[in-house]
C-alpha cells in the first residue's frame, strides 16, 4: 500500500512539474532587463564616450519607461553614473531595445596609452509606470574589454 501511494505522489508530482526542482537543475529565468553592444572609448584627456543597449521584457501589463539609470565601474572602482530620460511603451513579453550612448568628463589625470584589458562593469535600473503602479527593473553586466586610453588608477607613488 505505501509504494502504491509513493508511485501516486511521485506521478503527481511529474506532471505538475514540481520533480525538476528535485531530480533536473532547472534553466535560470531570463532577466528582464539584458545588457549588450556594450562599448567604452577614452578620447582626449578628460573625456570618454559610453555607448550601451538594454534589452527591456517586461514581466507584467503595459510599461512605459521613463528612465534608465546607470553606474560605470572601471576595475572594480566606481566611474561614472547617469540618468537617460526616455518614454518608450513596452508590452509584456515582447522585447524592445533601448540604446543608450552618452558622453563621460572626468578629472584629467594619467591614462594607459597602450590598449590595455580593462574590467567594465554597468549596473542599474530601468523605471517605469503601469497603470496602477511604478516598477523598477535592475540591471548588472560585467566584461573585461580591451581599452586604449583608460585612467591610471596606481601610478606607483606615495604622494601626488
Amino acid at each position: 500500500m505505501k509504494r502504491a501511494r509513493w508511485l501516486a505522489m511521485l506521478s503527481v508530482l511529474a506532471t505538475t512539474g514540481c520533480l525538476a526542482t528535485f531530480g533536473r537543475a532547472s534553466a535560470a529565468p531570463l532577466q528582464p532587463v539584458q545588457v549588450s553592444d556594450v562599448v567604452l572609448t577614452f578620447g582626449e584627456s578628460g573625456k570618454a564616450d559610453l555607448s550601451f543597449v538594454a534589452t527591456v521584457t517586461p514581466e507584467s501589463d503595459l510599461f512605459i519607461a521613463t528612465e534608465v539609470q546607470w553606474e560605470l565601474w572601471l576595475d572594480g572602482r566606481y566611474f561614472a553614473a547617469g540618468v537617460w530620460r526616455v518614454e518608450v511603451p513596452l508590452v509584456q513579453g515582447a522585447p524592445t531595445h533601448l540604446p543608450i550612448r552618452t558622453p563621460l568628463v572626468f578629472r584629467p589625470g594619467p591614462v594607459k596609452n597602450e590598449t590595455m584589458p580593462v574590467s567594465v562593469g554597468l549596473k542599474g535600473f530601468v523605471v517605469g509606470q503601469t497603470r496602477v503602479r511604478s516598477m523598477r527593473e535592475s540591471f548588472s553586466w560585467q566584461e573585461v574589454q580591451w581599452v586604449a586610453g583608460s585612467p591610471v588608477w596606481d601610478t606607483g607613488k606615495l604622494f601626488p
